[in-house]
């Protein structure tokens, strides 16, 4: 968790930092939803989308998201 919130809360505006970053964002967002952390794992994947609605990830957080608001 540590080096994901590392990167998922990076300032780089590079295309590959900017990749990495809301690869990690979506990535965390997930084991934080595993471990039952849910208003953690719904910050990141509301930063993913408000980041970048397009995206690669972005279809797949909409669900994750949805899985936390239940």
């Amino acid at each position: 968790q540590g080096l994901l919130g590392q990167v998922a809360d990076s300032l780089g505006d590079q295309p590959a930092e900017r990749d990495a970053r809301q690869t990690a964002r979506f990535e965390l967002g997930k084991l934080l939803l595993g471990r039952g952390s849910i208003p953690d794992a719904e910050a990141r994947f509301r930063q993913l989308l408000q980041d970048n609605p397009a995206a690669g990830p972005a279809a797949t957080a909409k669900l994750y998201l949805g899985s936390c608001l239940l």
